[in-house]
């Protein structure tokens, strides 16, 4: 797998960012857009406020709560409201090493505050190498990283179970293909009931949402490869292109048409989505 950040430059809910992801996350970065509706995904979300703006972020269901940097775990159902500033959205996989680390440290049930000494140093390098005069990618993704690392702490999780992490690399496989869970029981020498019970303790969440996840970065970095919609629900195994719809709107509150590519030269995108 090709682990250098794979720049994506997409019109973010009303607001003009740029994606990049590597291995096990992402950055999405640009000016923020108005209220999301409630959603919740298969990510640890770090959303960052680049700029002097207050962002809201809170659990759906609860007063509106306003902050600088925030953690939201993952599968936590919340809404956000990036009121016109500069943001950055971190999507870090549960289930890596770093993700793991993180819910250690921050809790897995609710949106937790994340310390301004931590992230402002990360945060305003991120500023400066995204808005300033000359863009300097590579140090955008660089404070990124360095920023999930700082969070996440140097003390190592407990190891993901082999058995699952060779699911994982099944899924990556064929996330453009038929993904039954007693085939991939069948992978790593499990009852389809015995796979489904470690899946969900080890990862968090079902088989089957987690399939669905992957399917939506599939689609995703599919379209910003220059394919339609409808193209690139087919190239990720969904059913159709509202099928595709339903999911992304579940997990990232947006509908997937919000999230359109700008026209890059095709030398400078590298696929690094696992």
């Amino acid at each position: 797998m090709n682990k250098t950040a794979d720049p994506r430059i997409a019109r973010l809910g009303g607001g003009v960012g740029r994606i990049y992801l590597w291995e096990d996350a992402s950055l999405w970065i640009g000016h923020g857009s108005g209220r999301v509706m409630p959603h919740a995904h298969h990510a640890v979300q770090l959303t960052l406020s680049l700029d002097e703006t207050v962002f809201e972020l809170h659990e759906a269901g609860s007063p509106p709560a306003r902050s600088r940097f925030a953690l939201v775990p993952a599968h936590l159902r919340h809404v956000f409201n990036g009121r016109g500033g500069q943001v950055g959205h971190v999507f870090v996989a549960p289930e890596s090493r770093e993700g793991r680390a993180l819910m250690e440290r921050f809790g897995k049930d609710a949106i937790a505050r994340l310390p301004d000494a931590d992230c402002a140093p990360a945060v305003a390098a991120m500023a400066r190498s995204f808005f300033g005069a000359r863009r300097d990618e590579q140090a955008v993704t660089s404070a990124a990283r360095t920023l999930v690392r700082t969070l996440a702490g140097t003390d190592a999780p407990r190891p993901l179970d082999p058995r699952i992490a060779k699911v994982r690399a099944h899924v990556a496989r064929h996330a453009a293909g038929k993904l039954a869970l007693a085939d991939a029981a069948r992978a790593v020498h499990l009852s389809p009931e015995r796979l489904r019970h470690l899946f969900m303790q080890e990862m968090g969440t079902t088989f089957r949402a987690y399939v669905v996840w992957q399917r939506l970065l599939h689609a995703s970095a599919t379209m910003m490869d220059g394919a339609s919609w409808t193209e690139a629900a087919h190239a990720a195994g969904f059913a159709d292109s509202a099928h595709l719809s339903r999911s992304f709107r579940r997990m990232f509150g947006v509908s997937p048409t919000m999230i359109v590519r700008d026209e890059m030269p095709a030398a400078s995108v590298s696929r690094a989505i696992a």
